[in-house]
């Protein structure tokens, strides 16, 4: 299967202003992660020795199953009108991650 990457601030980061993080990229392969000394070019989407001066310690923040809110997301909601009275973003429902809608088709 494939996975989305997503960059962020490690806490406890607390940048305002500056340098932006990169966008998400998308189709990532699941089996795919980087040792240490190495880092994800995400171009060619394979392992790559970091530049002369920097590490990585590899691997990053993989989510794939819930059982609580991982401190470094944050969540979001629009709603249409048609499908309830509003929403209140996603919650922990293990493993998963659950949109939360109030009052939806109710």
């Amino acid at each position: 299967g494939l996975r989305t990457l997503v960059y962020y601030w490690s806490p406890p980061a607390l940048c305002r202003g500056g340098l932006e993080l990169p966008p998400p990229v998308t189709g990532v392969p699941c089996a795919l992660s980087c040792p240490p000394g190495q880092r994800l070019d995400v171009k060619d989407m394979k392992c790559v020795n970091c530049t002369a001066g920097t590490f990585s310690m590899g691997g990053g923040l993989r989510l794939g199953s819930f059982s609580f809110w991982p401190p470094q997301l944050t969540t979001d909601c629009e709603w249409d009108s048609q499908y309830g009275t509003g929403c209140d973003g996603w919650v922990v429902v293990p493993p998963f991650l659950e949109s939360s809608w109030s009052n939806a088709n109710k």
